[in-house]
């Protein structure tokens, strides 16, 4: 491409492009074609850029001439002038009109509103004295209508003949029962595991000392032996009898719904999350899933406030 279409291209698309125009005492050295193409195309340029404005007088006639002029121009005469001038060249190029083409109206199938459906409110309930329900932010979302037979009979056998897995852990005068929900013990690097310990820390609980065995029910697989719920809280109360004649226990911590099978309240009534039982005359409290703990800081700070309480009046 040449240097003076380069240019031209340049100016049409208002881009700057600087040459240098003479020689300047003290500056390096420029080359002899630019200042040569700058003497040559400074003239057309400047014409280009200021044309004659036409006078009064002569403004229709000059103006009839030129729609003559342009209607009789032919495509050989434009092709000429491009030649000679490559600046209009790039011009009538890039303001000549693109060709029209035919829209064609695309059938757009309206779209209907999406149905709204309505959440649940995950706003916390707070009791009239100001202080979290525990229960309220643990309860799982209630199912749809046509599974409420399925959720019912499901809940049904689970409570009949329960199904859990639990490990039993020592703090020092402190037993923890933890249920765990996938059958195998928590690694060091588990979060679970790791909230657990900040939990015995914050009390001022040692180090847990686990047991190697974990504890599975049903203890037989093939139904020769009871595997209802009464006996499940029979096995775990004669377990957990059998570590605390070694060495007494003053306080439990119940974690998950397994091991909250053997524990009591006061009449026999049923015992829930943050709710303190007990477990052969033994305190004990029951803690929400560590899983359901780290996804929840309203049910965090219920649970700490519940620790709180439970190690202040049995210390």
């Amino acid at each position: 491409m040449q240097q003076a279409q380069r240019l031209a291209y340049l100016e049409a698309m208002q881009i700057a492009s600087w040459v240098p125009r003479g020689v300047i005492p003290g500056a390096a050295p420029s080359s002899a074609d630019l200042l040569a193409l700058a003497s040559t195309a400074e003239p057309a340029t400047s014409a280009a850029r200021k044309p004659a404005a036409p006078s009064v007088s002569s403004a229709s006639s000059t103006a009839e001439s030129a729609e003559s002029a342009a209607s009789a121009t032919t495509p050989a005469a434009s092709a000429a002038k491009a030649s000679a001038n490559p600046l209009a060249a790039v011009r009538q190029e890039l303001q000549s009109p693109a060709p029209a083409t035919s829209a064609k109206p695309s059938a757009v199938a309206p779209t209907s509103a999406a149905p709204v459906v309505a959440t649940p409110s995950t706003k916390p309930a707070v009791s009239a004295s100001g202080e979290l329900d525990a229960q309220a932010l643990i309860e799982p979302v209630s199912s749809p209508a046509g599974s409420g037979a399925v959720s019912a009979q499901a809940q049904t056998a689970s409570a009949t003949n329960p199904r859990f897995t639990v490990q039993f852990a020592r703090c020092g005068d402190l037993g923890v029962w933890l249920s765990l929900p996938l059958g195998e013990p928590l690694g060091q690097r588990d979060p679970a595991y790791r909230l657990l310990n900040d939990l015995l820390l914050a009390v001022g609980a040692s180090a847990p000392h686990w047991d190697r065995e974990t504890v599975h029910w049903p203890l037989d697989k093939q139904g020769n032996l009871p595997r209802d719920a009464g006996a499940a809280r029979d096995y775990l109360t004669i377990l957990t009898e059998s570590r605390h004649l070694g060495q007494p226990l003053t306080r439990l911590w119940l974690i998950g719904a397994a091991p909250r099978l053997a524990c009591v309240q006061g009449g026999d009534a049923p015992v829930h999350d943050l709710s303190v039982g007990s477990i052969l005359a033994v305190p004990a409290l029951c803690l929400p899933e560590l899983e359901q703990l780290l996804g929840n800081s309203d049910l965090k700070r219920a649970t700490w406030a519940a620790l709180s309480t439970f190690h202040t009046e049995h210390a």
